[in-house]
């Protein structure tokens, strides 16, 4: 029995809207460098936009034979890819430069919200600055934390005198069968 090599490095120069269909077998494609937009298909599939850093995988105990590249970016194109068997990853990203991971400094509390009974009530409405926001059930029964669509049997059950927090932007709206109270703080850039 032959054995597969773990993997091949393959690179193709395509002209302008140019294609190139090879005769390549494994279960994995990687592709590591392109100078232009492309399209790949495996064994005549239906051709799919692929880029730098994508990879696919060949459902498991299958292999394909062909690989077609297709230039898309109306220009000469350099394609540089990996073909094997197994698994490939690619550990070469370097961050250079600073990178803050800095905290925000902005902790807005609000005033208590009273929750309609058996409705959905906004709780904070979208905010594209908040990091994160911080819900404290005040009722004395549990509440229903979600979205605009948040009931009786939908959103995340918060029991009474219990915190959630979420990292979110979006509007949040709260629940309760009977009505009820709940206090809110958001992390905000």
């Amino acid at each position: 029995m032959t054995s597969q090599p773990a993997m091949r490095l393959y690179e193709y120069a395509l002209a302008a809207n140019g294609q190139v269909w090879l005769d390549i077998d494994g279960d994995y494609l990687a592709c590591l460098d392109a100078t232009g937009a492309f399209q790949m298909r495996l064994d005549g599939n239906p051709f799919t936009d692929f880029s730098a850093g994508l990879k696919v995988k060949a459902s498991p105990g299958t292999k394909f034979t062909q690989v077609q590249l297709k230039d898309t970016s109306g220009g000469a194109n350099v394609i540089s890819f990996i073909v094997g068997y197994g698994d490939f990853e690619d550990a070469r990203l370097t961050l250079t430069g600073a990178v803050s991971l800095a905290n925000s400094a902005n902790l807005v509390t609000a005033a208590d919200v009273a929750l309609g009974a058996a409705v959905a009530t906004v709780i904070a409405a979208a905010s594209t600055t908040r990091r994160e926001i911080l819900i404290h059930n005040n009722t004395g029964a549990a509440i229903r934390v979600g979205d605009a669509n948040v009931a009786a049997a939908r959103g995340v059950q918060i029991a009474a005198g219990a915190v959630l927090t979420l990292a979110t932007g979006a509007a949040v709206y709260g629940y309760s069968v009977a009505g009820g109270n709940v206090s809110f703080t958001e992390v905000r850039d």
